[in-house]
């Protein structure tokens, strides 16, 4: 079962090589899975400034997670993508990341989360284990 969650973000052009490859995986539906983990996402607008929250419970306990923006969908996501940040999930399997950069490009340039970044399209948050395979998969309406 595809995990999804009633969120508005933003999409950021820029692609990077790091990012794409990390969401690979040998499994053609790594989340079909009832006691796979569940991640939410919040964005927060102030004074101009948008930061986004994201909350995972049910990870593997004290590992390393990307937290990655893409356009697209996710059993078809586009080209644009940028790195939200790292997750470190704690002795329990959770973890959270509160942001308002992304980082997009090859080189990972920073980008503030701005309003006018907001839902132009079809977005995904992906979760992926660092050198392990995806853990969750987000639409962004």
């Amino acid at each position: 079962m595809r995990m999804t969650a009633r969120v508005a973000l933003l999409a950021a052009a820029g692609v990077a090589a790091m990012f794409l490859g990390a969401c690979g995986s040998d499994d053609p539906d790594p989340l079909d899975s009832a006691t796979g983990p569940t991640v939410s996402v919040a964005v927060r607008e102030d004074g101009g400034l948008t930061s986004v929250e994201v909350e995972a419970v049910g990870l593997e306990a004290s590992a390393e997670y990307l937290a990655l923006l893409h356009a697209g969908t996710c059993e078809a996501e586009g080209a644009s993508a940028g790195r939200l940040g790292t997750l470190l999930s704690d002795g329990d399997g959770s973890a959270s990341l509160t942001t308002s950069t992304v980082l997009v490009g090859a080189v990972g340039a920073p980008t503030d989360l701005t309003p006018g970044l907001l839902s132009d399209g079809d977005h995904v948050v992906r979760v992926v284990r660092v050198g392990g395979d995806e853990a969750a998969c987000v639409a962004v309406p």
